[in-house]
């Protein structure tokens, strides 16, 4: 099983085998019983609110046609799994328009999310205060000391086969990772639901057959890590350590579930993200235009 060091905070994220879970026995995230959807297709016209709010993001990288296309592509699946009414989304002279109910103008912006997910091992740690028993080796503690959190997005992703540093998404901690040892292209499935335990909103995460062998192989290379304290375990989104629990055994199934302070709509963000898989580049989003009045 993953626990947190010292439970972190309310804010934190935790990561649970599916296993432990009630309602995953049957292959089920639990995702059509919890979700409490929102109803699809255009809101009947006249009602508060059902005037349209639109969002144009611009690729930071040149893209070809075909890569806009499949851009276009994963942004439209990511509003069918946001669950945006009558949403639609265009492509113009290098641009991607999104187009919703007015009600939702506030979800449009996370539409943009790169949503680039990586497994990676941690390596060092320090509270972000710069105070704390911690002492990684000093070359790896004079760069987490020059990090500053939160960090800017990165300008071009950050090379899988080598080391990263990163901010905890809370802000508390600073990490120094290893190499990424599981992609979040071995995800096969995300969805949003409201964890039975908590009754808080998680993301179930599905791995590929693939991916839940490397998983599998991950967790138990740093179980056996536990007397040197090793055993902690980055999950990291956009750059960003959603979180970095501590692996206590082999986690085999293929399906975790990373839970903890989430409200509806940054659930469904997220798990939009990492189900459609990342986008080829990071987008740069306008404002939102909202409905007037």
């Amino acid at each position: 099983m993953l626990t947190t060091r010292s439970l972190m905070s309310a804010a934190a994220v935790t990561v649970l085998a599916a296993a432990v879970l009630t309602g995953c026995s049957d292959g089920s995230d639990g995702s059509d019983k919890n979700s409490s959807r929102r109803s699809g297709g255009p809101a009947p016209d006249g009602l508060p609110g059902t005037d349209s709010a639109s969002i144009t993001f611009t690729p930071v990288d040149a893209l070809s046609a075909d890569q806009l296309k499949r851009t276009a592509d994963r942004m439209r699946r990511r509003t069918e799994l946001m669950h945006l009414s009558g949403a639609g989304v265009s492509v113009e002279d290098g641009h991607i328009t999104v187009t919703a109910r007015g009600d939702e103008a506030d979800r449009l912006s996370g539409l943009g999310r790169e949503g680039a997910l990586d497994f990676r091992p941690v390596t060092a740690v320090v509270p972000a205060s710069g105070s704390g028993a911690s002492s990684p080796p000093a070359e790896v503690r004079r760069q987490l000391d020059a990090l500053t959190c939160p960090a800017a997005p990165a300008k071009a992703p950050p090379e899988p086969s080598g080391p990263l540093l990163a901010c905890a998404q809370d802000g508390q901690e600073k990490f120094a990772l290893g190499p990424v040892a599981v992609r979040g292209s071995e995800v096969r499935d995300a969805s949003a639901s409201i964890s039975p335990d908590s009754g808080g909103w998680q993301i179930n995460v599905t791995f590929s057959a693939k991916g839940a062998k490397r998983f599998g192989d991950l967790t138990q290379k740093l179980a056996a890590e536990q007397p040197t304290g090793g055993n902690r375990l980055a999950i990291v989104l956009d750059g960003v350590v959603m979180s970095a629990p501590s692996v206590m055994s082999r986690i085999p199934g293929g399906k975790v579930q990373i839970s903890g302070g989430f409200t509806r709509d940054k659930a469904e963000e997220l798990a939009a993200a990492i189900g459609s898989g990342s986008l080829p580049t990071r987008l740069e989003g306008s404002e939102v235009t909202r409905p007037k009045g």
